[in-house]
């Protein structure tokens, strides 16, 4: 049978003028005795690597005026009775979003504030400088002014751990301020148990 299958599967090849690729599609039935001969089929020879679209198309929303711009996107998908109520949620609960870090006001100290322990007995690490071009540098800089101004971060003198600031580049052309902080991390104590795998938490639900 094998050699029957492969004589059938060359022949077929053949007419195709095309490297041929065996594939057998089995399937159960009541006097299903074996492979069938409409059941072999020559695999194509190239695989379909192009990415599905899996976002829906966006419809810009402006939650303010036209002077003072403040964008949010929705699906434009939606059925019009839809689109309007989701658009008159988004601006009864306008005041929920922040376009910037000045109207992302810090949380009181006295309400809550984050302590980092460290192993005791470990030494303190300083990284040394890492090198920047000149364009990323300014944007590293401007990128500071503005987390020192929304009192986001504040200067800090005469320290023991020092960390090299690491840049991400967004598709906009904008950074995105990173620390390095695997030294620090091995200063850490570790939790004895992991914490819970969200996805089993939702399964569980």
């Amino acid at each position: 049978i094998l050699r029957w299958l492969y004589g059938f599967w060359a022949e077929r090849a053949s007419e195709h003028g095309s490297t041929a690729h065996l594939v057998e599609f089995l399937h159960e039935g009541p006097k299903d005795d074996g492979l069938e001969l409409e059941e072999v089929k020559l695999a194509p020879t190239e695989m379909d690597d192009s990415k599905a679209e899996v976002q829906d198309p966006l419809l810009e929303i402006n939650l303010r005026t036209k002077d003072n711009h403040r964008p949010i996107y929705i699906s434009d998908l939606m059925k019009p009775e839809l689109r309007t109520k989701m658009e008159e949620l988004l601006r009864e609960f306008k005041d929920c979003f922040a376009w910037d870090y000045t109207e992302m006001p810090r949380l009181s100290r006295d309400l809550v504030e984050h302590r980092l322990p460290t192993t005791e007995d470990f030494k303190p690490f300083k990284q040394p400088p890492r090198r920047m071009s000149t364009e990323v540098e300014l944007q590293v800089k401007e990128e500071i002014v503005r987390l020192v101004k929304a009192k986001f971060i504040r200067p800090s003198r005469y320290v023991e751990w020092l960390s090299n600031i690491v840049h991400v580049k967004k598709k906009t052309g904008a950074i995105r301020i990173c620390v390095d902080f695997c030294n620090l991390n091995l200063a850490t104590p570790k939790d004895e148990y992991p914490m819970p795998i969200a996805d089993l938490l939702v399964d569980e639900a």
